[in-house]
């Protein structure tokens, strides 16, 4: 029989409630990938990237454990970053079963609610104060912050790339960290059959180079038959999905004719040391 408490104890001695195991049923219902998500949206950042985003969206898999990511300039263009979500994935939206997030208003809103209906998914919303229910999407935007953030004081790159280092950062985990379902293999293995050949990722913010064809060089002689820059990271630009190289003044992306030099890292030389509160872009966002 519960103990008997007054009201008085009941009102002033209110505590927090164990958080719930995180096998429970609910989040085992999923029996392919795509099929349970749990979403959040991380933001607003002090410094615009260099595409002008200040959000980013993460797309958690219950099944896998993958992870994607869709940056925003608003908060209320949610609902075109899932849809590029839907159409990066090659995911049908009926395919989704059950989309969890929390109150936000990107989320509660006609026109999301009009395109979850439409695509039969089952919209559960975490109750106040309960974000421990969406625990896989909130461990993912942190491990992804912090990720990007040790990647970017490293290279000691410019803050308006942060972008690049959140989507390279969400490529890196989901080839090397293990899938929910099975410790023994990695998400790319359990999605692909195959392990990932990551001795063709460059190291972040080493000195790369991608091949350009002869005939566009002024002088075919002298010229350079290759742009220079920096690799910022494996990430979608201007609908492109490879690896992106900068200069600064450009951003160039390739999916195989990419060369790099592991050792050398150009803006870890030629910046000044770190100073104190630089690179804290991604660790003062308001969640």
């Amino acid at each position: 029989m519960p103990k008997v408490k007054c009201p008085v104890c009941i009102a002033s001695k209110a505590t927090r409630h164990k958080k719930p195991s995180a096998t429970t049923a609910d989040t085992r219902s999923a029996s392919g990938p795509w099929q349970d998500i749990y979403s959040d949206l991380s933001g607003k950042m002090r410094i615009s990237s260099i595409c002008e985003y200040r959000y980013f969206a993460v797309f958690v898999c219950a099944w896998s454990g993958a992870k994607h990511c869709e940056f925003i300039a608003r908060k209320n263009h949610f609902i075109h970053a899932y849809r590029r979500f839907l159409a990066t994935a090659g995911i049908k939206p009926q395919y989704i079963h059950t989309l969890r997030t929390d109150q936000g208003r990107e989320y509660i809103n006609h026109p999301m609610q009009a395109l979850l209906n439409e695509h039969l998914t089952n919209h559960i919303v975490c109750a106040k104060d309960e974000h421990y229910s969406l625990g896989a999407a909130e461990t993912a935007v942190n491990n992804l912050r912090h990720s990007a953030r040790a990647m970017m004081i490293h290279g000691n790159l410019p803050e308006r790339f942060w972008h690049f280092a959140i989507a390279h950062a969400a490529h890196i985990q989901n080839v090397t960290s293990p899938c929910c379902i099975d410790k023994s293999k990695t998400i790319f293995e359990l999605l692909f059959s195959k392990r990932a050949d990551l001795t063709q990722v460059p190291p972040y913010s080493c000195f790369a180079t991608v091949y350009k064809n002869r005939r566009t060089l002024q002088d075919q002689s002298l010229d350079l038959p290759s742009a220079q820059g920096v690799f910022i990271g494996i990430a979608k630009h201007n609908g492109v999905i490879g690896y992106c190289v900068s200069d600064r003044s450009r951003i160039i992306v390739t999916r195989q004719k990419i060369a790099f030099d592991p050792h050398l890292h150009p803006f870890r030389r030629n910046h000044s040391p770190l100073q104190p509160g630089k690179h804290s872009i991604i660790s003062r966002s308001e969640t």
